[in-house]
């Protein structure tokens, strides 16, 4: 995956279970409602840090306020989580074969 933060873009690193939990969370806590609407900053940290450790570190948060572009910005952060839990998916069944059905 890769997020373009002014001229520059970055790559994740090989993403792990961590990086599948830290999107559940982020996707579970904007479906709850977040703050609903009582702090503003607090979403916009969340999702700033969200990006800082996916990308493993590789800018800051301050980076993301200053260079991600508003225009389709949230898209670009779901799109990012949303693609997390969907890699976590890739291996269990592969695209061309059914599925076997787990003896009980």
């Amino acid at each position: 995956m890769k997020i373009k933060l002014g001229d520059k873009t970055y790559h994740t690193k090989e993403l792990t279970f961590g990086d599948l939990s830290k999107a559940n969370e982020l996707i579970k806590y904007f479906n709850d409602g977040a703050s609903h609407g009582q702090d503003m900053q607090e979403e916009s940290d969340r999702i700033a840090n969200y990006l800082v450790d996916l990308f493993s570190g590789q800018f800051t948060a301050e980076d993301v306020y200053c260079k991600l572009p508003n225009k389709g910005c949230i898209s670009i952060v779901f799109g990012l989580a949303a693609q997390v839990k969907a890699e976590s998916m890739e291996e269990i069944t592969p695209k061309n074969d059914q599925a076997i059905p787990a003896e009980s």
